[in-house]
């Protein structure tokens, strides 16, 4: 497994964007190759960061022994082959680490790390990673904008992929005080998810933990993943997951029409003006008179327009929170949110204006 494992993705193609996981490949290249007690990751802080922890000048990995001298007996002479033995491999694997962490930059910034007619032979693993970290390791605002960008659900791919991608993303904002709370991953999943075939299970985790307190990025992933089979699916079966989910996504939509169709209708019966009529003598006219007008009745004066009703989700706009959609199939709104008739602060959450 170590030795198929690759520093990926390759900084030849937007080098700011991919630095963050290219990093992280590259402490997991030096993890995997680890062994005894040497430590191949020591070769990777920088000799600043190096020389203030170990301020006594320990070497990063073992140096080859001294030639031995006088008549060594033969417990000494093993000891010197064993250390011996670690050394020249700890060499090796860190000429390893090197040409890989050079194959992975590209061409250009190969040239742009590599110091005159020597190219990289004379410097070492962390003045190659310093280098790099100076120049593609602070992220611009083009930059920022593009990975906030890509937090979306690539349907071509498995939920558990996208997700991967999610953490490489948030890991790569941190740096600038970007997704660093649970809160804020899980509004960006929901955001992501908004529309589409997952959206259904987003509102059911909240539904089933109301209190924020009891919600997390991962908590809310892990629900979603359990409920989509198939997780390894290829292009092909997660389309096939989609449909099979879209029947639900259509309920939900008609439903929602329905309710609003209801809701339109009984808004204009209570506008709507009273006519009433009477039939002719001997009810002749009992079920025409009404379309002659011998026997129509007076017309009731409409009731006054109420004052637009106020929602804490939506504000002023044409409903009560009490019968807003929004917060009705969310059980994270109390009853007081829903109950507001203005705006105000409830629970810390201030109300639409």
């Amino acid at each position: 497994m170590t030795d198929s494992f690759i520093i990926s993705p390759n900084l030849s193609e937007n080098p700011r964007l991919n630095y963050p996981a290219w990093s992280i490949s590259v402490n997991e290249w030096a993890s995997l190759r680890n062994f005894g007690t040497v430590l191949i990751t020591n070769l990777i802080p920088t000799d600043a960061a190096w020389n203030a922890d170990h301020p006594a000048g320990e070497p990063r990995l073992p140096a080859p022994p001294a030639d031995m001298a006088g008549n060594p007996n033969a417990a000494a002479i093993a000891v010197w082959k064993r250390n011996a033995e670690i050394a020249e491999k700890a060499e090796i694997i860190s000429n390893e680490f090197k040409a890989a962490i050079i194959a992975s930059l590209g061409s250009d910034i190969d040239r742009e790390t590599s110091v005159g007619e020597t190219g990289h032979i004379t410097q070492s693993v962390s003045e190659i990673l310093s280098l790099v970290r100076t120049a593609y390791g602070t992220l611009t605002t083009t930059d920022i904008a593009q990975r906030k960008a890509s937090l979306n659900i690539n349907p071509a791919q498995s939920f558990r992929a996208n997700m991967a991608e999610f953490r490489h993303t948030f890991t790569a904002l941190n740096s600038v005080g970007m997704y660093t709370s649970a809160y804020d991953q899980m509004e960006a999943l929901e955001d992501a998810c908004e529309g589409g075939p997952t959206a259904s299970l987003v509102l059911a985790y909240k539904n089933e933990f109301p209190l924020l307190a009891n919600r997390s990025f991962a908590a809310m992933t892990a629900y979603i993943e359990a409920r989509i089979p198939n997780l390894t699916a290829t292009a092909a079966g997660y389309a096939g997951k989609v449909e099979s989910e879209a029947p639900i996504s259509a309920l939900v939509a008609r439903f929602a029409a329905l309710e609003a169709r209801i809701e339109a209708a009984a808004a204009a019966a209570v506008a709507a003006p009273n006519h009433t009529g009477q039939g002719g003598r001997g009810g002749r006219g009992g079920g025409r008179a009404q379309g002659r007008g011998r026997g129509r009745g007076r017309q009731q004066p409409a009731p006054a327009p109420t004052a637009n009703p106020y929602c804490f989700v939506h504000g002023h706009a044409g409903h009560p929170g009490t019968a807003c959609k929004a917060m009705r199939f969310d059980n994270s709104y109390t009853d007081a949110m829903k109950q507001a008739t203005a705006p105000t602060t409830i629970d810390g959450y201030r109300g639409a204006n």
